[in-house]
């Protein structure tokens, strides 16, 4: 019988990727908005003006923390879900889209990173590393 990958498991994790880079973009939003309105604020005529700007700044600080908190548990949650599949269903995992891939592809970078952390500790060859690195990420 041939391995595929389970529904609810596919579905988890094209939502999860999907949350992970709406909040990245979400940041991105709101991170330049924040840098146009302190460019207001240092611009501001009145002290009414001064202090509205804050307010507002207040609230767009809110707003690009807990963006960051949705990012942040995102993308723990993707990488719990994609740790726990077995290879096979990785490689329908990266099937399911772009977000699921690119997902896939920062867990599957910091895994090998932290293998090649391991492994150079031991041994603090440069060449080694690089060899090591395309066996341990080839695929």
């Amino acid at each position: 019988p041939e391995t595929q990958l389970d529904k609810k498991k596919a579905r988890e994790l094209i939502l999860t990727a999907k949350q992970l880079y709406s909040q990245r973009e979400l940041i991105k939003e709101k991170s330049a908005e924040l840098d146009e309105h302190w460019k207001l604020i240092h611009g501001a005529q009145t002290v009414a003006s001064y202090q509205s700007g804050l307010e507002k700044n207040g609230i767009l600080i809110k707003e690009l923390s807990d963006a960051k908190g949705l990012e942040a548990s995102s993308y723990t949650l993707f990488k719990s879900l994609f740790s726990n599949l077995s290879s096979e269903e990785r490689g329908y995992a990266v099937m399911l889209g772009n977000d699921v891939a690119r997902a896939a592809q920062e867990v599957k970078s910091l895994h090998c990173d932290a293998l090649l952390e391991i492994e150079m500790a031991w041994k603090g060859n440069r060449v080694k590393q690089q060899v090591k690195r395309k066996e341990l990420c080839s695929e």
